[in-house]
């Protein structure tokens, strides 16, 4: 994991899609990244005035904003590598875009000027407007996300009562336009703007009176944005692209929104704090009960000084995230407060009933310093949260055999075995007691006691005098761990 990613597990082949377009195009970069990736020629490296020449230009131009850190140059070659290969594939697609690289060590006194606010960036000129993507940073994620902008038609036109209710029914913020016809300079205007937004937002428009009233706009040239759960708000001021550009970007954030493969990266990984509900839409009931509490406290809540985001997420949508929490589908659904810049999470308790009024209350705790971050497994009563200080009394002195598993939030590994960690922990509770030990919770292990890695698993069995390590060569599974455990509490048995 890289630390210029926030924290966030890089994937490069999403399992996010669902469709079989995106399924194959996931395996493709799979397939280039085994073979081809050694062949693939770098982007061309751009300065900040070759970048602002060709953004005046109006010409649709992708440019990565790397560091020729050595710190980070591995990381760094992997993803010029894959954005690359986004080109290469467009290009075989029939687009034909213009690609570049800058960077950031070279030129970090001008990226204000090119729009750019962080690094590493991807950013998209395109009209003469710069915006970054916010999304999974990945060659299929970027491919998709590019494609959908180059293939779809950013307006619909809503001059039918299906398309308007359609449009209506939508979760996401949507921006719609009355205008006299589509041959309106002030239409041409309103379509440059919009479609800087077109994959995050809904962007509709209507030459229709009727469908206009029902919308409430009343004359042509009206604008307006419908956010879920807010009051209606409306365009002020002359229309040109520019003005409509700011307007739309000042009232891009809903109250409360979907965590998607699009907008990832921009929408979580900041420093204000999110309160996240995770879902399993195939439980419909439970998921709609769970998501009307999380509308009814950001409704209540509402813009808080802190900034805090209130989101949502499928499970089938963003696996990865998922296990980022140590999660699985079992557990949901379930509400956490992140601050992923500190690596800090915050559950809300198993042992209460996820109502508003409660969530509200968590919440408002939060907010006043009164609760403590979570560890991985603070909400499982079969794991025991160790410490340096409680090391003794709860693996030393106890009359049971203990399994303690050390983990950092870092570590992917981890992350992918903390579901059957949990599973274990349920199946050998007569048997064991399991151990967490978070580094960044618990502080320093014990003297004398070396981790050399994470993970790390150690069984104490009888006396406690020594530990049997679980081999790091194996693999971290369910299966090898219950081989391990199963093994020596028999050898241990067969011993008495």
């Amino acid at each position: 994991i890289n630390a210029e990613y926030g924290g966030y597990v890089y994937s490069m082949v999403s399992s996010v899609h669902s469709s079989l377009f995106c399924v194959f195009l996931a395996l493709f970069f799979c397939i280039q990244a085994q073979v081809s990736v050694p062949n693939t020629p770098l982007l061309q490296h751009r300065t900040p005035e070759q970048v602002l020449k060709l953004a005046a230009s109006d010409q649709f131009f992708v440019l990565l904003v790397g560091s020729s850190d050595t710190t980070y140059k591995e990381s760094n070659d992997k993803l010029e590598q894959e954005i690359s290969m986004v080109q290469q594939q467009l290009l075989r697609a029939g687009y034909s875009l213009n690609f570049g690289f800058l960077d950031s060590v070279q030129y970090k006194n001008q990226l204000h000027e090119i729009g750019v606010r962080e690094v590493p960036s991807i950013m998209v000129y395109r009209d003469g407007f710069a915006r970054a993507y916010t999304g999974q940073r990945g060659g299929p994620s970027v491919f998709d996300f590019l494609h959908n902008l180059l293939v779809n038609q950013p307006l619909t036109n809503l001059n039918s009562k299906a398309s308007k209710k359609s449009f209506s029914n939508s979760e996401k913020i949507r921006v719609v336009g009355y205008f006299s016809s589509t041959t309106d300079p002030t239409f041409k205007a309103f379509e440059t703007a919009a479609r800087q937004f077109q994959i995050t937002m809904d962007l509709g428009y209507t030459t229709d009176p009727k469908i206009a009233k029902s919308l409430n706009l009343k004359e042509p040239g009206q604008l307006s944005i419908f956010k879920p759960s807010e009051k209606q708000i409306f365009f002020t001021g002359e229309l040109t692209a520019e003005s409509i550009y700011s307007w739309i970007k000042a009232n891009e954030r809903p109250l409360f929104e979907e965590l998607t493969l699009h907008n990832v990266h921009g929408t979580w990984l900041r420093d204000a704090p999110s309160f996240i509900l995770f879902i399993d839409t195939s439980n419909k009931g439970a998921s709609d009960k769970a998501l009307s509490a999380l509308k009814n406290v950001a409704k209540k809540i509402g813009r808080h000084p802190s900034d805090m985001k209130f989101l949502y997420v499928a499970a089938n949508t963003l696996p990865e995230l998922l296990r980022t929490f140590g999660l699985s589908n079992e557990d949901l659904p379930v509400f956490v407060i992140s601050r992923p810049a500190q690596s800090q999470e915050y559950f809300f308790p198993k042992n209460q009933k996820p109502t508003a009024a409660n969530l509200e209350r968590w919440v408002e705790s939060f907010f006043s310093g009164q609760l403590k971050p979570s560890g991985v497994f603070s909400n499982d009563e079969s794991i025991v949260e160790l410490t340096s200080e409680t090391w003794n009394s709860q693996v030393v002195s106890n009359s049971k055999n203990v399994l303690v598993y050390f983990h950092a939030p870092w570590c992917q590994t981890c992350k992918d075995f903390n579901p059957s960690y949990r599973r274990l922990a349920d199946e050998f509770s007569s048997d064991l007691v399991f151990g967490s030990f978070d580094p960044m919770k618990s502080g320093l292990p014990p003297d004398g006691l070396e981790v050399p890695s994470f993970p790390h698993i150690l069984l104490y069995v009888g006396d406690k005098s020594s530990s049997i390590v679980f081999d790091s060569s194996q693999e971290l599974s369910y299966e090898n761990v219950k081989n391990f455990i199963t093994s020596h509490l028999t050898q241990r048995k067969d011993e008495l």
